[in-house]
Formats: C-alpha cells, sequence, structure tokens
C-alpha cells in the first residue's frame, strides 16, 4: 500500500527539522515549533506538540516512550502554553539524555551542545 510513501515523507520532513534544528540552541528551536504549531494562539494542542518533539528529538535518542511519558508527567491539560512548554525542556532533553557543559559554579545543564537562550 501507501505505508511506505508516507513513511518516506515523514522521514524527509524529520530530516529538514533536524537540520535546521542544529542551526540554533534548542530553547529558540523549541519556541519557533511553538509559534508555528500556535498560528497565533496562546495555546497548542498537547498532542500536536509531542508529535512535533517526537520528529525534533528522534535522532537525539528521545524514544516514543520516553516523550509520552514527559508528557504525560508535564502537561495535565490537553492545551499547553509556551511558557509551559519552554518550561518543561529541562525534563524534555533530561528523558534524551542530552547534556550541556556547566555553567561556572553550577550543576551540568540539559540541554544540547551548550546551546542556551538567545531570545
Amino acid at each position: 500500500g501507501a505505508k511506505h510513501l508516507w513513511e518516506d515523507k515523514a522521514q524527509i520532513v524529520h530530516d529538514i527539522l533536524t537540520t535546521i534544528a542544529k542551526q540554533t540552541s534548542t530553547p529558540d528551536v523549541m519556541r519557533s515549533m511553538f509559534r508555528s504549531l500556535a498560528k497565533g494562539s496562546s495555546t497548542v494542542d498537547r498532542d500536536d506538540l509531542k508529535y512535533a518533539m517526537k520528529l525534533l528529538l528522534a535522532s537525539d535518542g528521545l524514544t516514543n516512550e520516553r516523550i509520552d511519558h514527559v508528557f504525560e508527567k508535564e502537561f495535565a491539560d490537553k492545551a499547553v502554553t509556551m511558557e509551559a512548554f519552554v518550561g518543561a525542556r529541562t525534563e524534555i532533553l533530561r528523558a534524551a539524555q542530552i547534556r550541556g557543559p556547566a555553567p561556572p559554579g553550577g550543576e551540568q545543564a540539559w540541554w544540547p551542545r551548550g546551546e542556551y537562550d538567545t531570545y
């Protein structure tokens, strides 16, 4: 059937998204992803956001089960705000076991490649 065609299309989207995401910080990518899904709204559907994160982080070791667990734990409501989403990035990235360098006098940060907020 057509299943392989949809899988191929999904792989193309995944490859594009991960390539673009590697060019900027993870928090910036998360905010951009949220804005894209929100289309001007102050909230995003939790399942849409979860699917987008699965596409983004699949190559960084975050399995579907682990992202499902984090979303279940972090987002009780179906509608997720930007503040709640970005606030959960530590848990999302911890689930992916991605760590960045420790800030001066601090614990090692849980985001990839030493990336920090830029806006």
